[in-house]
């Protein structure tokens, strides 16, 4: 079973603006789906990003901004 990343609140880029790229650290509010249970419900992570990292996760944060959802 695919395991999937739902952000569920804003991205908390510190202390840019900008979009989320290489090496920033970026915070979120996360909630991990298993088909239709929660496995973690709006639970705080932080990721550094990193080209070489393969979670979806963190695929998914590159390119973002802090207001996007």
């Amino acid at each position: 079973m695919r395991v999937k990343y739902i952000i569920e609140e804003n991205a908390i880029l510190e202390p840019k603006d900008g979009q989320a790229e290489e090496g920033d650290l970026v915070k979120v509010k996360e909630t991990v789906m298993l088909g239709e249970k929660k496995l973690r419900d709006a639970e705080e992570r932080e990721y550094v990003l990193s080209k070489d990292d393969e979670r979806e996760v963190v695929k998914q944060l590159f390119g973002r901004k802090k207001a996007m959802l």
